[in-house]
């Protein structure tokens, strides 16, 4: 298993898998894939400024870093099976069926690589 950080917090986790879950099955645009520096940091500053505002600054905090991780991490590492696998079992659970990846989506057109 490749791993640029080990993360460990659970609100990261999450955070994470849902920034890898919106690169590979969300985002319809390269543009929209990508993070710069300044979308970073922008991102950084309004996690800073609404701070005080968040019901559990903490978690929300530790969430949002991790999902910049996750889209980060889009660049570097493919979708994996067992991300796919995750995210069917996550659909089941909560929709009661599989729900459809977006037609055009990086997940539908990746060859599914072993975590």
């Amino acid at each position: 298993m490749r791993s640029l950080v080990t993360l460990q917090d659970r609100y990261c986790i999450r955070g994470y898998d849902a920034g890898r879950h919106y690169h590979f099955a969300e985002a319809e645009t390269d543009e929209e894939r990508t993070m710069t520096d300044t979308h970073v940091l922008e991102q950084c500053r309004e996690l800073a400024t609404e701070y005080g505002t968040y019901q559990e600054s903490q978690g929300t905090l530790r969430y949002a870093i991790g999902g910049v991780l996750g889209r980060l991490s889009g660049v570097l590492f493919p979708w994996t099976a067992q991300e796919r696998a995750h995210m069917e079992r996550e659909s089941m659970r909560i929709l009661g069926y599989v729900e459809s990846l977006r037609p055009g989506c990086l997940a539908s057109q990746v060859s599914l690589q072993p975590a």
